[in-house]
């Protein structure tokens, strides 16, 4: 262990010299440069220490701005994209997706263990805050989703995809919601990266009318790719901190849907969800964008896990939950909706019957309750015809996505989490299981960070 802690302080010593020689290659020391065609004159020379991957190393810096109204900008900075002006991109990479993966702890204990960077837990919390702050400023004006998207291929056998999104609750900080029992006297002001770059929408926690409540429902959507057999490919997921309405996870969701139905106009769409009203509906807006053609042949599909737990209520009403008739029943309801085009009458002809049968307020009462979920979801039942065509019959990869994104990830002991913070995460780890994370952070370099400097054509010579 000694010989190998050794060797890589010494690789590291190495990987410092050979940063500092590129830092120095690409230094700018002129009375003017230009920045994306745009000429900036010098302000002042400065030594600045720039985080690699292998520990910090001095440089000097010359700043530049275009007229005195701007603020001044480092043309080394813009000339190698280095990350608030402190960080290769690969050292700033390696934190966001660290943060996206553990608590800032956590990382602050693998980053020291792996040597090289060498840096405190507030540092790792504050870079990616401060980058994905840039992001959800900047995405739509520089259309940074649709540069990643283009960026991650479809796979080329896909046949099915399927559309979904859900809610899922999540602790939040604020609000009067201090831990530990302690007294807040009011919200904390926004963090330094949101006083300087923008802040994320309001939530839903900021116009409830509620002091103390700290839990509020995040979204998730998802786009499951499938093979003509049925065979999962590939998974698209997202996910928004609590926001009204789930708007921004609907935006992001019909934006998905207009890139397949531009790039793959062949795929089969399947729009799935559990029973909740409000969710339907921005599944229904998204289905009117598409083509009239993907229309045509998009199916609606309930996901059979939650009728099944409908059905099992109504079940358990009948027979009683102890008795073994319950579960049977169950079976044989979400066996005839697979079985038959017109499962869905069938099973609510039978819960009809067992109504009639009962002289039980209570049952009769429970029976009815599921005979109108039936009923609101007739045209979402179409089993039948999903298991003849290979399309996926539940909403598996919504309810991973909730699963990971949230209740894996942010549902931690004594965990809440800012707007911001929480997207922070959310944004960099669905973009990391969606396999778009090193698409994500070229993009948000290339739009955020990076620019083409030069010299003038009357000092290039």
């Amino acid at each position: 262990m000694r010989l190998e802690a050794e060797v890589r302080s010494d690789l590291d010593v190495i990987g410092r010299e050979a940063m500092g020689q590129a830092f120095k290659a690409a230094d700018f020391d002129e009375p003017e440069v230009l920045i994306n065609g745009v000429q900036h004159s010098r302000v002042r020379r400065y030594r600045e220490a720039v985080h690699t991957s292998f520990g910090p190393v001095e440089v000097e810096k010359t700043s530049y701005r275009k007229d005195r109204l701007t603020s001044p900008v480092a043309a080394m900075d813009k000339a190698l994209g280095l990350v608030e002006g402190g960080y290769t991109p690969k050292c700033g990479k390696i934190l966001c997706l660290l943060t996206a993966l553990a608590v800032r702890e956590d990382v602050a204990k693998i980053v020291g263990e792996f040597g090289g960077m060498t840096m405190g837990s507030a540092t790792i919390y504050r870079v990616p805050q401060v980058v994905m702050a840039r992001y959800e400023v900047r995405r739509k004006e520089l259309d940074i989703d649709q540069q990643v998207r283009e960026r991650s291929p479809i796979p080329p056998e896909a046949a099915i995809v399927q559309i979904g999104l859900d809610g899922v609750m999540v602790p939040q900080d604020g609000e009067h919601c201090d831990p530990r029992g302690r007294t807040p006297a009011s919200d904390p002001d926004p963090p330094r990266h949101e006083q300087a770059v923008g802040t994320m929408p309001a939530s839903p926690r900021d116009a409830d009318g509620t002091e103390g409540i700290a839990w509020h429902e995040a979204s998730v959507g998802t786009l499951a790719f499938f093979d003509k057999g049925g065979r999962h490919l590939q998974t698209t997921y997202l996910g928004r901190m609590p926001e009204a309405h789930k708007a921004t996870l609907e935006e992001l969701l019909t934006d998905e849907a207009a890139h397949v139905a531009a790039n793959r106009p062949d795929l089969r769409p399947v729009f799935a969800s559990d029973g909740a009203e409000g969710q339907w509906a921005a599944l229904r807006r998204i289905r009117q964008t598409l083509p009239a053609s993907m229309q045509t042949r998009a199916v609606d599909l309930l996901d059979l896990f939650h009728m099944g737990e409908h059905l099992q209520d109504a079940a358990d009403a009948v027979y009683g939950k102890a008795n073994p008739k319950a579960r049977v029943a169950r079976v044989d309801w979400l066996e005839t909706l697979k079985a038959y085009e017109d499962g869905i009458d069938k099973v609510r002809q039978s819960l009809r019957n067992q109504g009639r049968e009962t002289t039980r307020q209570k049952v009769s009462k429970e029976v009815n309750k599921v005979l109108t979920y039936l009923k609101n979801n007739r045209l979402r039942a179409a089993y039948k015809f999903a298991e003849d065509n290979h399309l996926p019959l539940a909403t598996g990869p919504t309810e991973a996505a909730a699963k990971s994104l949230v209740g894996v990830r942010l549902k931690r002991s004594g965990a809440r989490y800012s707007q911001h913070g929480g997207q922070t995460i959310l944004t960099l780890l669905a973009a990391h299981k969606s396999n778009r994370f090193d698409a994500l952070w070229d993009v948000i370099v290339a739009n955020c960070y990076a620019a083409n400097v030069k010299r003038p054509l009357s000092l290039a010579g």
